[in-house]
């Protein structure tokens, strides 16, 4: 993946200055007024009202040789030998000075990072030709206040709107059909956008980080909705559409709960029928105390809980079977969990960093305890392990095998205890295992 990302996001690097000077190899400039032709000319305006030459001005970036770049009264323009086509790769990234551009009709496709980093472009008008927005093509442009996408247009690439922090009005095109990984992941301004109804795949982290969303409408033909599409829209309060929830503050799709309006709520109880609490659908719900979990729920994914720092209480229903990586990592608050029979597997971290917990009920069913399951509890003084024979641990696993508390007491199965004694690792504990009826 060319831009890494999850949650948080690689810092920008420096900005590229402005040119007074055209490329001398590429670009001639012309003291008469450039010859007009039909979508041969890009227009642009810089903060330093000087001219700026793109980062490459061959026929692969825009589809016609760079014939002239004036810059006269407070506009620059680039015209071009023929039409323009695109808006190649890297075509104008960095270009700090950057303020505003024209793209003309005939320009069918932004390319790759094409503005990326772009910090002083304000306006973008893009031609109604536009069908496709590469990865990244205006990530980081951060005064970039409002976009207005062409009904052509069928996909928004990956990253595209990245970090496009002053970015408040996005208007999708009726044609937009996908929407890619991250698009307008951390716009932490962007409060209205409605999604077209033709749209059928929002990719993961879609949204993610937009702290101004506060209500969103999911169109009823949606056939693949990503991975933390909405994670940290901390203002959410309501979801419409067929996916909705009755009380609005879920997205539930065949039985997976895959979006979560988190605004203003301590206490939650998730909607019966759902069997999968999805991944990262709750990550960094700080106000979120405690959560009700419907008997239906068999599965929950990596990162579900993911630093809700101060749920405390929650019951996990018998018909568990699966905890994913870092279910409840970070859950600081928590005392205590019973983890249901029907898990066979304690994956990595699923409960690591729990501060606060200080007792774990292991199920009858548990055959391996991944590293750093429970690693960073240190207030946990009670073990209680159902199963008859001990499962396979690694030593990373618990603090305990680390530097053993005094306190702790590992209970199990009366008629296992000298099992435990003699099994390695659960040997080094052999002075505090004990026997328990279950």
């Amino acid at each position: 993946m060319k831009k890494s990302c999850f949650f948080l996001f690689a810092a920008f690097l420096a900005l590229s200055g402005c040119s007074d000077s055209a490329d001398d190899n590429e670009v001639l400039d012309k003291d008469e007024p450039p010859v007009e032709f039909n979508g041969s000319q890009i227009f642009y305006t810089t903060i330093d009202d000087s001219k700026l030459s793109p980062n490459s001005s061959d026929f692969a970036v825009f589809g016609s040789n760079l014939l002239s770049n004036t810059y006269e009264d407070g506009q620059g323009v680039w015209t071009f030998e023929g039409t323009v086509s695109r808006i190649g790769e890297n075509a104008f990234k960095e270009c700090g000075c950057l303020e505003s551009i024209v793209i003309p009709d005939v320009v069918v496709e932004i390319g790759e990072d094409a503005f990326e980093g772009c910090v002083n472009l304000k306006e973008v008008s893009l031609g109604n030709g536009v069908t496709n927005i590469g990865q990244g093509a205006f990530s980081y442009c951060t005064s970039l206040s409002e976009i207005v996408l062409p009904d052509a247009l069928a996909s928004i690439g990956d990253f595209a709107f990245l970090q496009c922090r002053s970015l408040q009005h996005a208007s999708l095109g009726s044609g937009v059909t996908h929407i890619g990984l991250g698009a307008f992941s951390d716009c932490l301004n962007l409060s209205d956008i409605i999604l077209p109804d033709g749209l059928t795949v929002i990719g993961n982290l879609a949204f993610s980080r937009c702290m101004n969303l506060t209500n969103i409408a999911i169109p009823d033909g949606i056939a693949e909705m990503g991975v933390g599409v909405f994670i940290e829209c901390q203002n959410l309060t309501a979801f419409e559409g067929k996916f909705a929830s009755a009380d609005g503050r879920c997205i539930v799709m065949d039985g997976v709960l895959k979006s979560f309006a988190p605004h203003e709520l301590s206490a939650y109880t998730v909607p019966d029928g759902v069997a999968v609490i999805g991944s990262g659908v709750f990550f960094n719900c700080s106000l979120l105390e405690s959560v009700v979990l419907p008997e239906d729920v068999t599965v929950i994914e990596e990162s579900a809980f993911l630093d809700c720092m101060h749920l405390s209480s929650i019951s996990l229903p018998a018909g568990v079977t699966s905890i994913g990586n870092f279910a409840f990592s970070g859950c600081s608050n928590l005392t205590s969990i019973t983890i249901p029979d029907g898990v066979t597997e304690i994956n990595p971290h699923a409960f690591s960093d729990c501060m606060r917990l200080s007792s774990v009920t292991l199920p009858v069913g548990v055959t391996s305890i991944g590293e750093f399951a429970f690693i960073g509890c240190p207030k946990l003084v009670e073990l209680y392990c159902k199963p008859t024979n001990p499962p396979a641990v690694d030593l990373t696993a618990f603090d305990i095998f680390v530097s053993v508390p005094t306190s702790l007491q590992v209970y199990v199965p009366t008629a296992s205890v000298d099992v435990y004694k003699a099994a390695y690792p659960w040997s080094e504990l052999a002075g505090q295992i004990m026997g328990y009826d279950f």
